[in-house]
């Protein structure tokens, strides 16, 4: 299957892809808006503003990729579409859209039979369509699409409380790594600026003063309760320069990490 592809149009300008992965993996980047990743084993829904197009497919990778099924322009915005979808005809959605789950066994067969060459017969080509329909069917049906709708008032704004409380646990378990809003944006599939936004309205404080309170409130548990040194509980929460260490501490606690280490041996 061709790597590029021209995606069907949505209101307002966004396109809207299914993809579905039959042998290793594809990696994608929207336009300055984060990263995506699709799995063997895996389907997914893509949309943004203009085509977007896959960066990197991970060698020997085998994939379909389909229009996706819309209302026509007669109907009412969203009709008939699953409620997880309905947000890509809301004229106040996001600039990009990605939900993704694991295919059927029978998606999956699809899949396969979508990869063969096509048969150059009436017949071949309407069996080829058939099964393209019931593949954008079984898509369509999946549970991963029959939550509620998550814009309230914002598309994807309850799914968007979600993401951030998993911005939060991802920092929590990795307190030792160097991170970085790019990256952060890349992992979660959002902009810098909604991360930083949204990640303080759900949690009170931007992104890195949340990790370096974590990060503080850690190395203060290491140095009470284990026999680390102040340049070991500095590393474990990712400081390399034991200076740096010592100043985040003492603006977190009122004090250098050395006297906590002293009180409490």
């Amino acid at each position: 299957m061709e790597r590029q592809r021209q995606l069907a149009p949505l209101p307002g300008g966004f396109r809207a892809s299914l993809w579905v992965v039959v042998k290793e993996g594809l990696i994608g980047q929207f336009r300055g808006e984060g990263a995506w990743e699709i799995l063997a084993g895996e389907w997914a829904i893509l949309a943004e503003r203009g085509p977007e197009t896959i960066r990197r497919a991970q060698d020997g990778a085998k994939f379909v990729a389909l229009p996706l099924p819309l209302p026509g322009p007669e109907e009412p915005a969203g009709a008939g579409l699953p409620p997880r979808l309905a947000c890509l005809a809301c004229p106040r959605r996001e600039a990009v859209f990605f939900v993704k789950g694991s295919s059927s066994v029978r998606m999956q067969v699809l899949a396969r039979e979508l990869l063969k060459a096509e048969e150059p017969t009436v017949a071949g080509r309407l069996l080829r369509r058939s099964r393209e329909m019931e593949l954008q069917a079984r898509v369509l049906e999946r549970p991963e699409l029959r939550a509620e709708a998550p814009c309230r008032p914002r598309c994807c704004g309850r799914d968007m409380s979600t993401r951030m409380d998993g911005v939060a646990a991802y920092l929590a378990g990795t307190l030792d790594t160097n991170h970085s809003l790019p990256a952060l944006a890349r992992r979660f599939y959002v902009n810098e600026f909604t991360l930083k936004k949204a990640f303080k309205e759900r949690h009170g404080m931007p992104v890195f003063a949340y990790l370096r309170e974590r990060r503080m409130a850690r190395a203060r548990t290491l140095l009470q309760e284990t026999d680390c040194s102040v340049m070991e509980a500095a590393t474990a929460v990712g400081y390399s320069n034991a200076s740096h260490f010592a100043r985040a501490f003492r603006a977190s606690h009122g004090h250098n990490p050395g006297e906590v280490l002293t009180s409490s041996r």
